[in-house]
């Protein structure tokens, strides 16, 4: 073990990802980068990142759903929230079903998209009330 992760040595069967959120200092974009590759390990299928304004997300992708369309950070369809997640929605297919029975519309494929439609009694995916 070194520091709080696992060696860079040892194999992980998982996604990963970094995200920054500042104020001041701003962190150089070759820096964020930098720390999105010292992650190379957990996800060798797949590099992607977001930045707007203070938010950097960085995403190292192990593709096993929607191997054409699942890359990470991924945008809402209407681009209002952008999400990275390491995880499996296990019944992500009988969400879909229903999702689109109601009206959801799709860009991908994955599991990761069912997370920006399924809003249970109503609850708006967000963060803060000025969302």
């Amino acid at each position: 073990m070194t520091g709080f992760g696992l060696s860079r040595h040892l194999t992980t069967n998982m996604c990963g990802f970094i995200a920054i959120l500042q104020d001041d200092p701003i962190i150089e974009l070759e820096a964020a980068r930098r720390a999105l590759e010292s992650i190379a390990h957990r996800g060798p299928d797949a590099s992607e990142e977001w930045r707007e304004g203070d938010v950097f997300l960085g995403h190292r992708r192990l593709s096993i759903i929607d191997l054409a369309t699942g890359d990470q950070p991924m945008q809402s369809v209407d681009g209002r929230y952008v999400l990275v997640f390491n995880g499996e929605i296990y019944n992500f297919m009988e969400l879909r079903e229903t999702l689109v029975d109601e009206g959801a519309s799709f860009r991908t494929q994955s599991d990761t998209g069912t997370a920006f439609a399924h809003r249970p009694s109503g609850l708006e995916i967000g963060w803060g009330s000025n969302h």
